[in-house]
């Protein structure tokens, strides 16, 4: 529940169906997963710096704060770091707007520079 209502708004929670909240319940330990091996990664930001293939970052201009710090932390340690700021979206956008955020990728993918994101 908390961690709905973090990432979606306050009381999001209450506003979901028995189906929605069973359904976000099941995936709760692999997020907690996540988030623990986050914690314990034998790694820190200066080892980003060695990467060497393309990477691009996604962030919604309308997320929170940690996870826009998130992205220009990666964006500035990455060498050669593309960032894609999706207009209006939220942290969830490739769940939220899945085909939209998804031709961004094709393209980026494809070499093609695309109008749906800006790209800073």
């Amino acid at each position: 529940r908390e961690f709905v209502n973090y990432g979606y708004g306050r009381n999001v929670w209450k506003s979901l169906t028995p189906s929605q909240k069973r359904r976000l319940a099941r995936v709760a330990p692999k997020v907690a997963a996540e988030f623990n091996a986050l914690m314990v990664a034998d790694c820190c930001l200066q080892d980003l710096s060695a990467l060497t293939m393309p990477v691009r970052i996604f962030c919604g201009t309308r997320t929170r704060r940690t996870a826009k710090r998130i992205c220009e932390q990666l964006l500035e340690r990455i060498p050669g770091a593309l960032m894609h700021w999706l207009d209006g979206l939220k942290h969830m956008a490739p769940v939220t707007h899945g085909e939209f955020v998804s031709t961004i990728i094709a393209d980026t993918i494809n070499g093609l520079s695309s109008p749906a994101g800006r790209v800073a």
